[in-house]
């Protein structure tokens, strides 16, 4: 979604994740993001396409894609009843996302950064990025 959405085209370069091969039908989007820079993949250089993506690691995408394409954040300190789970390469995503209202927690007070995150919320996130970027 990302990918369509900020309408990243092809530089011929592939990412190269021991997990994503050249027939997957994500293979095209996954290397695009790569080179954007949206994504990086995990210490075992693997991308984990079957596994859902946790809200703080769609904050962190969300948050390289606003940086990459110039959309000024408000960044914010964290002030879940949770931030201490938030891991340390996150926080300033999340904080991000949450100072201009991209993001927010649960009626609880907790962000459940693990938790995973829907298509649908995954889709609101996008938009609401996107629509922030062009007021």
């Amino acid at each position: 979604m990302i990918v369509l959405a900020f309408q990243i085209t092809n530089n011929g370069e592939k990412a190269a994740f021991d997990d994503v091969a050249n027939g997957d039908w994500y293979f095209d989007y996954v290397s695009l993001a790569y080179n954007a820079g949206f994504i990086k993949g995990d210490e075992n250089n693997s991308f984990n396409p079957e596994t859902d993506i946790s809200r703080q690691d769609i904050s962190v995408m969300l948050y390289r894609a606003a940086t990459t394409y110039g959309i000024p954040l408000n960044i914010s300190s964290l002030s879940y009843n949770d931030e201490k789970t938030i891991g340390d390469y996150a926080e300033e995503a999340v904080g991000a996302l949450s100072g201009s209202d991209i993001i927010n927690g649960f009626e609880d007070g907790s962000f459940r950064p693990n938790e995973p995150a829907t298509r649908a919320q995954a889709a609101q996130l996008l938009y609401r990025l996107l629509k922030y970027g062009n007021r």
